[in-house]
């Protein structure tokens, strides 16, 4: 009876689609069951039956499909419906490295992907089946707080199994390479890894080598493509997914940072006009072949801009004085008021962490109400509950995929670090 109560009193946003029940109402005489109501004297089951068969309101069936397209119980488009000028194609890639792999098309995409699951984690109940029985390793050798915690609490909440493993924690600590120890973690049949290395293209010499997916994490000075994601989609958020004849300034440690190359390959793609404002020393041979304007001058790179993303200033990957101290960096190229009134109206603040007030960001412009650095915190659950659903869902998906027109594996990703053996 208990049993029976609580199946009727379940709450709305938790019940699948039932209209099934209706269609079973309208052959109740040939099952005979209103006789049997009739004639039974178990007066609790006459009760439940009629509870059960009842014709639900339109308001409330309309109430329950809103629930179920939110994603209560299944997410409403499966992963290889991507839909570009209105024609589906599947997703391609195996393993996130890099932004240049991505299309625009593609990152948009992510971000529809996220803005759905940003609503799971507004819930008091911030949990979906989505990824039950799926299983993602967080293998980050590097500390981490942000990128490590969000890609765990963005597991648990699509309710796939995440466990922790650190550098100082495993048998790298022993002598073991990561070849070794990445084939270890794959003998145990994930299906996928994050992975957080000091090493340039270590996600991608795993990538050619394990079958489960891997997710960068960031690698070394070379790409970190979930920062990238998650800027972007907090400034989609203000902004609209259209950034044409925006213009976002990068301002720091240039050279040694992987999110400032990815937010370049990112806000390029989606059309935005990049500058970037550092000192001599901490920017990256080459720079002049990047799609950016160079600055050495704060006060001029904040004119006209839009958006401005103060970089950490990366002291650990400093091996030589490239500054002469901290308080003359903080007087020169840390972000304040002043400079700000040179940019457009509105102008947005973000940093991607950790953040060392008084350094790069003045701490009164870290509180203000354009800033939205917190935003980018809540962003990023989001954006990584998308990737882990888009690349954990990737194997099913391809597979009726294949079934239907054989192309899963067709398409090529843009950048030459995903070819795989």
């Amino acid at each position: 009876m208990k049993k029976m109560r609580g199946r009727v009193e379940a709450p709305v946003a938790e019940l699948p689609n039932m209209n099934f029940l209706r269609r079973n109402r309208e052959n109740d005489n040939s099952r005979g069951l209103r006789g049997l109501r009739s004639k039974t004297n178990r007066p609790w089951k006459t009760k439940h039956r009629k509870m059960y068969w009842k014709p639900m309101p339109f308001s409330a069936r309309r109430e329950i499909d809103a629930a179920t397209d939110r994603g209560c119980r299944h997410f409403p488009y499966p992963a290889k419906h991507i839909f570009t000028n209105g024609a589906p194609m599947l997703w391609p890639y195996k393993d996130l490295l890099c932004i240049s792999q991505l299309t625009a098309a593609e990152i948009l995409y992510v971000f529809q992907v996220a803005r759905r699951f940003a609503e799971i984690n507004t819930r008091p109940v911030k949990k979906v089946p989505t990824l039950k029985g799926k299983s993602v390793i967080l293998f980050f050798v590097e500390p981490s707080t942000r990128t490590k915690t969000s890609f765990d609490i963005a597991g648990k909440r699509l309710s796939a199994d995440t466990y922790s493993l650190a550098a100082s924690s495993s048998s790298l600590r022993k002598g073991e390479n990561l070849k070794d120890s990445a084939l270890t973690l794959q003998a145990m049949h994930p299906d996928a890894l994050v992975l957080r290395h000091h090493q340039s293209g270590a996600s991608e010499f795993l990538a050619r080598r394990l079958s489960c997916s891997v997710i960068n994490a960031g690698d070394g000075w070379h790409a970190h493509p979930t920062q990238a994601l998650l800027d972007g989609f907090t400034l989609s958020e203000a902004w609209g997914d259209d950034m044409a004849g925006k213009t976002v300034l990068i301002v720091g440690d240039i050279a040694h940072s992987r999110v400032a190359r990815s937010d370049v390959l990112l806000f390029t793609a989606l059309g935005a006009r990049v500058r970037i404002c550092a000192p001599r020393t901490l920017l990256p041979a080459g720079v002049r072949q990047w799609p950016v304007e160079v600055f050495s001058n704060l006060t001029e790179a904040c004119k006209g801009v839009d958006a401005v993303i103060c970089l950490r200033l990366q002291l650990e990957r400093q091996k030589a004085g490239l500054l002469p101290d901290l308080r003359e960096y903080a007087r020169t190229y840390g972000l304040g008021a002043r400079h700000l009134n040179k940019a457009n109206p509105g102008v947005l603040v973000m940093h991607p962490g950790p953040m060392n007030r008084g350094v790069e960001i003045d701490a009164a412009l870290a509180d203000a109400e354009n800033s939205l650095i917190l935003d980018q915190v809540s962003a990023g659950v989001a954006t990584r509950m998308a990737l882990l659903f888009l690349f954990l869902t990737r194997k099913d998906a391809a597979d009726q995929g294949d079934a239907q027109s054989g192309q899963a594996e067709s398409r090529q990703p843009q950048s030459s670090l995903l070819q795989e053996d």
